[in-house]
């Protein structure tokens, strides 16, 4: 059986680490430094069919994703501080995954907005 302390230790160092990946994601796409790749991003058929459509994309998805990032790595440190506050570290990252949603479906419709190549 894992300990508690253990667990909530594995639980927050992911949040953390996670939330900051997608802070630093929506970031670089907020500022169009994010070019498109097999990694990182908003990654449909919409937003990678074209330079224009990924940039458009994660601008307009880039403040939300950030808060998102946020959200997560502060659900992080918490469970780090509190590991007894593990249940709730995990309710943050859902309520951070549906802003990442929001944020991704925002991205979308603006990369539909651009014209084809």
């Amino acid at each position: 059986m894992t300990d508690p302390g253990e667990a909530g230790l594995v639980t927050g160092l992911a949040l953390l680490l996670g939330g900051l990946v997608v802070a630093i994601g929506g970031w670089l796409g907020l500022r169009e430094k994010l070019r498109r790749n097999s990694f990182l991003g908003i990654r449909l058929p919409s937003t990678m069919r074209s330079d224009a459509a990924w940039r458009a994309a994660h601008v307009a998805g880039g403040p939300l994703t950030i808060a998102s990032g946020i959200m997560m790595a502060g659900g992080g440190l918490l469970v780090l501080w509190r590991p007894d506050s593990e249940t709730l570290g995990l309710v943050i990252l859902g309520i951070s995954a549906l802003v990442l949603v929001a944020g991704a479906s925002i991205g979308v419709r603006a990369a539909n907005a651009e014209p084809d190549d």
